[in-house]
């Protein structure tokens, strides 16, 4: 340890993580604050499965990962904590959340006292049900139905089953997107292809073309742009803009 704390200083990255069910020592607990403190001016990137973070300032601090989880940081240490190290780090911009647990608890608490902040997610579960983002990326339709804060949705990237038109609730998409009444731009995403539906039609059969055709008209008729390929999937620049909507210099985005 002494020898990574001499040899490792003013760095820009740094992942701390434990396996589950894995316990910190003291000599852990003083060696994570010392690297900490050792990169305290340089640090941009910072991966963490618990709350050992001195109480001092980060300044270059941009992007901060914490694994949220019952054997990781439970709603406890997120609510005694959290606060103290937004003080701390005043250009922070990106929050990634990693949700490893069903711990919807502690996304109930973000919704209730960070709402604002909720720009992105990247999964359904332990989200939508709990939290009002504005983007969604990696769905699958079946995924979405009855989840309480579809109404709060701008932007879906959805994966689809384009030679299986009907799988995964398809056949029900009407039903199931009618409950996203903001909806404003969707990204129809081939699953075995690095393209999206109107790039991938004319070579479907006839009787395949015709069905997206339909579902197209359906998307027209409700005034929801498709989107091209990568223009919400991996668009930092999106979730940016929409953060500055909202009048808030950093951001939320489950994972």
């Amino acid at each position: 340890m002494s020898l990574i704390l001499s040899g490792m200083q003013n760095l820009n990255a740094i992942n701390f993580s434990l396996y589950s069910g894995e316990n910190l020592t003291q000599m852990d607990e003083i060696f994570i604050l010392k690297m900490l403190r050792n990169s305290k001016e340089t640090l941009q990137t910072l991966c963490t499965s618990n709350f050992i973070i001195p109480d001092i300032n980060f300044p270059k601090l941009s992007t901060l990962e914490l694994i949220i989880g019952e054997k990781y940081i439970s709603l406890h240490e997120f609510q005694m904590y959290f606060s103290r190290v937004l003080r701390n780090m005043e250009n922070l911009e990106t929050v990634y959340l990693d949700l490893l647990d069903d711990d919807t608890n502690v996304c109930e608490y973000i919704a209730k006292n960070y709402a604002k902040h909720c720009i992105s997610a990247s999964r359904v579960e332990y989200t939508l049900n709990c939290v009002g983002v504005k983007i969604l990326t990696n769905g699958q339709l079946f995924e979405l139905e009855n989840q309480k804060y579809g109404h709060n949705l701008q932007y879906l990237h959805v994966w689809i089953p384009t030679h299986h038109p009907m799988a995964f609730e398809w056949d029900r998409y009407r039903d199931i997107l009618d409950q996203y009444t903001n909806l404003k731009v969707i990204e129809l995403r081939c699953q075995y292809h690095n393209l999206v539906i109107v790039d991938i039609l004319p070579s479907l059969s006839n009787d395949i073309q015709q069905i997206w055709k339909e579902r197209i008209s359906y998307f027209k008729a409700r005034g929801i742009r498709l989107a091209n390929i990568n223009e919400i999937y991996g668009n930092e620049n999106l979730k940016i803009k929409l953060a500055k909507e909202q009048g808030i210099t950093w951001k939320f985005h489950f994972h």
